[in-house]
């Protein structure tokens, strides 16, 4: 997204920031310096723990998710770096509805903030239920000022770790059988793959079968090497309940937006 393009999102922000945001040269605060697949998974150490998420590639703690610290609230050297973040070409950052975002991540050359939005009903993607916006205390030639280096939307996702995030989406061919213990899936790797399915790598991360939903987190192992990045085909693969599927809700937990699967 072009910083122009970006600009076009935001509107006015609160009259505390708004008397700063022309501050370009703010300066930096005090301190800146110059597992096996299927169900043997289905019942891991840990697995009611709170997990960490990712957004954007920028990851964003349990705690800071549980506590939504609102950006109205942020004080001192982070309150003076998002107030004084600029674009590229020296337009400053005003941030549309204020009290909508929240506080995912603050250091001395950083603050990370989020929003949610309504999600993304494309087919081809997660479902984008957040914007993200990240400014940094950068320092180049002649210049230094605290910069917004990333805007847009993004998925809120568990961090897999080693594990790429899939889509995931029933099967349209092997609809759900409330008599069947079997959940059919289509699971189509998003990292680059040389337009490869991604049979055999993928793993059951986590599986929880409640009384009226059954959530399922899935994750890819990547193959490794160089590939070029055409859309991976879907994947066939089946996951298989401790009893029948009954009338409960199939639900991708790998999403903190937890959406109910559709057919693909």
């Amino acid at each position: 997204m072009t910083s122009r393009g970006a600009r076009a999102l935001l509107v006015l922000v609160a009259a505390a920031m708004v008397c700063l945001a022309g501050c370009a040269s703010a300066a930096p605060p005090e301190d800146a310096p110059g597992a096996d697949p299927g169900s043997a998974t289905r019942n891991a150490p840990g697995a009611d723990a709170r997990p960490s998420y990712v957004c954007g590639g920028t990851p964003v703690s349990a705690e800071a998710l549980a506590a939504r610290t609102p950006v109205e609230e942020l004080a001192g050297a982070a309150a003076e770096a998002l107030a004084g973040a600029v674009f590229d070409d020296g337009t400053p950052l005003v941030l549309e509805d204020p009290s909508a975002w929240f506080v995912v991540g603050t250091s001395d050359r950083e603050v990370t903030l989020l929003r949610p939005v309504e999600p993304d009903e494309a087919p081809d993607a997660p479902a984008a239920d957040h914007e993200q916006v990240t400014v940094s205390w950068v320092e180049a030639t002649n210049v230094a000022g605290w910069l917004v280096t990333s805007l847009g939307p993004c998925s809120l996702t568990i961090d897999l770790g080693d594990l790429g995030v899939p889509l995931i989406a029933l099967d349209p061919g092997r609809p759900l059988d409330p008599a069947s213990r079997e959940v059919h899936l289509l699971v189509t790797e998003q990292a680059c793959n040389s337009g490869r399915d991604a049979d055999g790598r993928i793993e059951i991360v986590r599986l929880d079968e409640g009384d009226e939903r059954i959530e399922i987190v899935l994750g890819v192992r990547p193959e490794g090497g160089a590939h070029s990045c055409p859309t991976n085909p879907p994947t066939p693969f089946t996951v298989t309940l401790t009893e029948p599927l009954g009338e409960r809700t199939v639900v991708d937990a790998t999403l903190h937006s937890r959406p109910a699967l559709r057919a693909g």
